[in-house]
C-alpha cells in the first residue's frame, strides 16, 4: 500500500497528520470505563467545510462536545487526547469502520503511524478542545493540499477521545456517519452562498470546482406518486452530465397524477460524487395532504405552504396573499381566521384545490427564557415551546398552580436554577409533555414538585436534582419520563396516598452515574443501571427516545452516550 502523503495530498498534509503517542494497541477495551467519558455526548458535525488557507487550503471536519460535557470530562483526571482520523471513504468500504478496535487494537486493520501495520490513514490529535459556540467545544481535523487527482475523491472524517489512566486507555468514538464529502462537492455548496467569502476565498473554491468540470458525475432523477401513506418512489433514472454543468429535466406524465411544480426540483447543478437529485412530486387531485400549522395567537404567524398544491388565496374565507411558499399573518388577521376555524382545521383555498388542514393554535409559541413567565401569567392557558432556550443559571419557577398545556415540542429548557422543580406544581387539569430540561440546578425536584395531571414524554437531565418529580396524587398520570441524574435519586420521591395505580406509571426508567436509586418500587415500572440502560429502552419501544449503537436520543437529540 502507498503511503496516503503519496497518494492523497502533497508533504504539507502531513504536519497536519501528528503521531498519536501514549496509546498501546493492547490497551483497547481496558476495564473500569470512567463516566465522565461514558456520559459526554461528541458528535460529528454533519458534511465537511473547506479549509481556505492559501499554501493549506483542503477538507475539515468537525467534532463538537457540550462545555459541559467538556467541563466534566477534562476534571476526571488521566491524559485526554483528542482526534480526527480521515481517510478516503472507499478504504471504508474495502477494509470497513473506524472503530478503536479497527484503529487501536492489537490487529488493527487500519495504521496511524509510520512504520505500523495496517492501511494508512490520517491522525490529527490535541491535547484540549476549542471554543466552537456559546455552548459546545470542537476539534477540527483537516486534510490539505490535495493532489489534483483527489479533488474529486470522498474522504471520511471520523473524531475520537483517548483517555488514559491506571486502568489503561479507554476510547469513544464521535456519533454522526454522515461525513462523507470530497473537496469538489463542498467547495461546489460554498459558492452557492458566495457572499460570505472573500475574492481570494473564492479563487480557492473556484479552484477546486474547476478541476472537476471536465469529469463526468452521475444524477438521478426520481419520480414521487402521492398515496395514503405519503409520497412513494416510483421510478428513477441515473444520468450523467459534467460537473458543475446545469443538469435540468422534462417532467414525464403519469395518468390521474399531475406535477406538484412548487415542490419539485426541475434543475440543478450537477454536484460532484454523483450528490444531484432532481425530486419530482405527483399529486391525485382531492387527495388530503399531510400537514398541519402551529399559530401564536399573541404574534404575527408565517405558514409555510410551500407543499400545497397552488398559491394559497384563501383561509377561512379570509383573503391571503402567498409570497415564496410562505403566508404572513398578523396577530389580528390570526385571530379573525381562528375565530372561524371548525373543530380545529383551517380550510386553505388554492388557484387549484382547497385542503382542510388541523391547525394547533396557543396562547403563546415561547421562543426565549424571558418568555416563559407566560406560563405564571395564564397558568391555565395552551403554550409550546418554539426552540430550545437558554437560562444562563438565572431563575425561574412556575410558582402557580399550573392547570394548563404546556407543549415542549421536542425542544429544550436549559441551564435554569428551578429550586425545588420547574414546576411547583402541576394541576389536575395540567399537561407537561414532549419536552428535555438539561443541566438544571435544582434543590430538590428537577421537573416538577408536586404532579397531579400528566407528565408524558419528557427527559430530564441534572447534577444536583435529587429526583424529577417529588411526589404525585392518585390523580396523576405519568407516562414515559427519562431522567439522567448525576447525584442518584428516583423518580418519584415520594407518594401522596396511595401510591398510584402502575397504569399511570407507564415507562418510567432512568440512568444513575451516581448511587443507587432510592426508588418505591411500587411506583416504578422501571429503573434501570447506567449499564442496563440501553438495553431497557430498546424493549420498551419508546417511540420519540431512539436506541443506537452508542447513543440515546430524544426528539433527535443525543441526551445519553457511552
Amino acid at each position: 500500500m502507498m503511503k496516503l502523503k503519496r497518494i492523497l495530498a502533497t508533504a504539507a498534509a502531513v504536519v497536519l497528520a501528528a503521531a498519536f503517542s501514549g496509546v498501546s494497541p493492547a490497551e483497547v477495551g481496558a476495564a473500569s470505563y470512567p463516566s465522565a467519558l461514558e456520559e459526554a455526548a461528541f458528535s460529528m458535525l454533519t458534511g465537511a467545510s473547506v479549509r481556505l488557507k492559501t499554501g493549506e487550503s483542503g477538507l475539515r471536519f468537525t467534532a463538537v462536545m457540550d462545555k459541559t460535557d467538556y467541563g466534566a470530562l477534562t476534571a476526571c483526571g488521566g491524559e485526554l487526547t483528542f482526534g480526527m482520523l480521515i481517510c478516503p471513504y472507499d478504504y471504508i468500504e474495502a477494509f470497513g469502520p473506524l472503530t478503536a478496535e479497527s484503529v487501536f487494537g492489537k490487529n488493527a486493520v487500519y495504521a496511524t503511524e509510520n512504520g505500523g501495520a495496517g492501511v494508512r490513514i490520517m491522525c490529527v490529535t490535541s491535547p484540549r478542545l476549542a471554543e466552537y459556540d456559546e455552548y459546545r467545544m470542537c476539534f477540527n481535523g483537516a486534510i490539505v493540499n490535495i493532489l489534483q487527482a483527489n479533488v474529486g475523491r470522498e474522504f471520511f472524517g471520523a473524531g475520537f477521545i483517548a483517555l488514559a489512566d491506571e486502568n489503561g486507555t479507554h476510547y469513544k468514538f464521535a456519533v454522526g456517519d454522515d461525513n462523507r464529502r470530497s473537496a469538489a462537492y463542498v467547495a461546489q455548496r460554498a459558492l452557492e452562498i458566495s457572499d460570505r467569502y472573500s475574492e481570494e476565498e473564492l479563487s480557492l473554491l473556484r479552484g477546486y470546482v474547476e478541476t472537476c468540470a471536465q469529469t463526468s458525475a452521475d444524477y438521478a432523477v426520481n419520480c414521487y406518486l402521492e398515496t395514503d401513506e405519503g409520497y412513494v418512489l416510483r421510478q428513477s433514472e441515473t444520468h450523467a452530465a459534467p460537473v458543475g454543468s446545469r443538469a435540468t429535466v422534462d417532467p414525464p406524465v403519469f395518468e390521474g397524477y399531475t406535477l406538484h411544480e412548487k415542490r419539485s426540483v426541475l434543475s440543478s447543478a450537477v454536484y460532484a460524487g454523483g450528490k444531484t437529485n432532481l425530486d419530482l412530486f405527483y399529486v391525485k387531485t382531492g387527495e388530503v395532504v399531510d400537514l398541519s400549522f402551529a399559530v401564536d395567537l399573541s404574534a404575527e404567524n408565517s405558514l409555510d405552504t410551500e407543499t400545497l398544491f397552488g398559491a394559497v388565496t384563501e383561509i377561512n374565507g379570509t383573503a391571503v396573499a402567498e409570497e415564496g411558499g410562505k403566508v404572513s399573518l398578523s396577530a389580528a388577521q390570526t385571530a379573525l381566521i381562528h375565530e372561524k376555524a371548525e373543530g380545529g382545521f383551517w380550510k386553505f383555498t388554492t388557484d387549484r384545490r382547497e385542503y382542510l388542514l388541523r391547525v394547533n393554535a396557543y396562547d403563546k409559541i415561547i421562543r426565549k427564557f424571558s418568555e416563559l413567565t407566560a406560563l405564571n401569567e395564564k397558568p391555565d392557558g395552551n403554550f409550546l415551546l418554539g426552540g430550545d432556550v437558554y437560562g444562563e443559571n438565572l431563575p425561574f419557577r412556575v410558582t402557580a398552580e399550573f392547570n394548563g398545556a404546556f407543549d415542549g415540542g421536542g425542544h429544550c429548557i436549559r441551564g435554569v436554577d428551578v429550586g425545588k422543580g420547574l414546576f411547583k406544581t402541576v394541576g389536575a387539569a395540567g399537561t407537561v409533555k414532549n419536552l428535555r430540561i438539561k443541566d438544571v440546578s435544582a434543590t430538590n425536584a428537577a421537573l416538577a414538585y408536586e404532579v397531579h395531571g400528566v407528565i408524558e414524554n419528557v427527559a430530564v437531565e441534572s447534577g444536583s436534582a435529587q429526583c424529577a418529580v417529588q411526589s404525585v396524587s392518585q390523580t396523576a398520570r405519568i407516562d414515559k419520563v427519562f431522567a439522567v441524574l448525576k447525584k442518584g435519586g428516583c423518580f418519584v420521591q415520594s407518594v401522596v396516598g396511595a401510591p398510584p395505580a402502575m397504569s399511570r406509571l407507564i415507562g418510567l426508567f432512568g440512568a444513575y452515574a451516581g448511587s443507587e436509586a432510592d426508588a418505591l418500587a411500587e411506583s416504578l415500572y422501571f429503573c434501570a443501571a447506567v449499564s442496563d440502560v440501553f438495553s431497557v429502552a430498546a424493549e420498551y419501544g419508546w417511540q420519540e427516545l431512539s436506541v443506537g449503537e452508542n447513543y440515546l436520543k430524544f426528539c433527535g437529540d443525543i441526551v445519553f452516550s457511552r
